[in-house]
């Protein structure tokens, strides 16, 4: 992770050997982390929840808008991926995508 105090925090994720830069999105009652890419030059935008645990340190997911399909699930079990995404959907439309 970053930080930049210019713009807040930024986040730095690495990925299939790619490295993205994160914009800060959300951050929940919970402390779980919603940050998203930029447009990808697939069209795509990434999303990574991340949210710190005890015992694992985070538990982290991936998914990619505008197709919602989920990616790298870490720790996190079903009904808690069914509540971020249901987070991620209801919010999407911020996120800036270019049609």
């Amino acid at each position: 992770m970053g930080y930049n105090k210019g713009r807040g925090k930024l986040f730095y994720v690495i990925a299939k050997g790619v490295c993205f830069m994160m914009y800060p999105f959300l951050t929940l009652d919970d402390e779980t982390e919603i940050v998203h890419s930029e447009q990808l030059d697939s069209g795509r935008v990434r999303v990574y929840i991340e949210k710190p645990d005890e015992k694992d340190c985070f538990h982290h997911m991936t998914c990619y808008l505008p197709d919602y399909s989920v990616e790298e699930i870490y720790g996190f079990d079903d009904d808690e991926v069914r509540r971020y995404m249901d987070i991620v959907r209801s919010a999407a439309h911020l996120i800036s995508i270019k049609q």
